[in-house]
């Protein structure tokens, strides 16, 4: 017997509704214990694919973890575990984000992922790595190609064949709203690029170009970060991505400058007079170096956040690590 739910728009009301109450009151047990309850009635009808109204749901997780965050520091026993199961849900339902050489991504079909396996829309990605997509209807396939790469793709299948090679899949790709999904990880073995897969925040990171500096293959920005060989650069960077998965919710948005950073995204803006030092022009001149783009391209807050952590330099993360 099918589960029946209240529609999407009384279960996102519900949430908004306990989120307003929480940002006017403060954390109290009762206010958190209704927002725990219909986030998780909104999960079940997710895992149901039952739950349609995505948009809006991305919309209230966003201000969700805003609201929340904003609070941790009024925390309580007594309203501790409630606190922490609401923010535990917002986390599970946030949606995975893509980035392609640090630039984040918008698909009308989000990723999936799905026994620890993560799902990409298939010519989203490929298409926007310079590969073209067609279909065989004849034999069933999908046949990618880019320069000289031939990648056939027979659906229903659990292997691929690259150049005339057979190349086995984690997993099968299969049909989602109408939109083909396929492993993540196969990127790696069709097109040689870097895929990046942290768990925490729910982020992947493709980068289509490998760099060679010094004899040894880097992933970003051209940097080796002293390393000697690429055992070592390879060693550095599982530090730092596990650092990074470990730590994110302690992560400081803008760092030093997280209040101009987070006036910018409400609308402040740097005053173009770089001959004003004070704090506040300096932080939101910052501020629009870089996130100045993404804001003006209609990039979620969330989604500049999440830009901005990657676009820390790699020697801040060191420092952290090292103290």
């Amino acid at each position: 017997m099918t589960q029946k739910y209240q529609d999407d728009a009384t279960l996102l009301a519900n949430v908004n509704l306990a989120l307003d109450v929480l940002k006017k009151n403060g954390l109290t047990l009762a206010t958190l214990s209704l927002l725990h309850s219909s986030l998780k009635d909104i999960e079940n009808k997710v895992n149901a694919n039952q739950f349609t109204s995505t948009n809006n749901l991305y919309k209230t997780l966003v201000l969700a973890e805003s609201t929340l965050s904003g609070l941790s520091y009024n925390i309580t026993l007594d309203v501790r575990n409630e606190y922490v199961e609401s923010l535990t849900v917002v986390k599970r339902l946030t949606p995975i984000s893509v980035y392609i050489d640090g630039i984040p991504q918008f698909y009308k079909q989000q990723p999936i992922e799905q026994n620890g396996i993560v799902f990409v829309p298939l010519r989203d990605i490929y298409e926007k790595l310079g590969a073209k997509v067609t279909s065989d209807t004849k034999t069933n396939t999908v046949i990618i190609t880019k320069g000289n790469t031939v990648i056939k793709l027979p659906r229903g299948k659990d292997f691929a064949y690259v150049n005339g090679k057979s190349v086995k899949l984690s997993a099968k790709m299969f049909t989602n709203n109408g939109v083909i999904m396929i492993p993540v990880d196969f990127l790696k073995v069709s097109l040689g690029s870097s895929v990046e897969w942290l768990s925490v925040p729910k982020v992947v990171v493709i980068t289509s170009k490998a760099q060679t500096v010094n004899g040894i293959k880097v992933l970003y920005g051209g940097h080796t970060y002293a390393s000697r060989n690429q055992k070592e650069y390879d060693t550095v960077m599982k530090i730092v991505r596990e650092y990074i998965s470990k730590e994110y919710d302690k992560l400081v948005f803008g760092e030093s400058r997280n209040k101009y950073y987070l006036e910018y995204l409400d609308g402040a803006r740097f005053n173009g007079d770089k001959r004003d030092r004070s704090e506040r022009n300096v932080g939101l001149y910052l501020a629009q170096g870089s996130i100045g783009e993404l804001v003006s391209a209609g990039v979620s807050k969330e989604g500049c956040k999440l830009a901005h952590y990657f676009r820390i330099p790699f020697s801040n993360y060191f420092r952290r690590i090292r103290k």
